[in-house]
């Protein structure tokens, strides 16, 4: 199949993808947030060890 195609064939298809696709950006966006919180504690700790 080529890239071309934009949409489903059926609509549950269409339905769905599109929620696939919000919950991607949803746990794209959880992932960053872990990510910024793994940052903050690597920080924090580093902190504490220097004082």
């Amino acid at each position: 199949m080529s890239k071309a195609k934009k949409t489903a064939s059926k609509p549950e298809e269409s339905s769905e993808l599109r929620k696939l696709k919000r919950e991607n950006e949803r746990l794209k966006k959880e992932l960053d947030l872990v990510k910024k919180w793994q940052r903050f504690l690597a920080e924090q700790e580093k902190s504490d060890t220097d004082s």
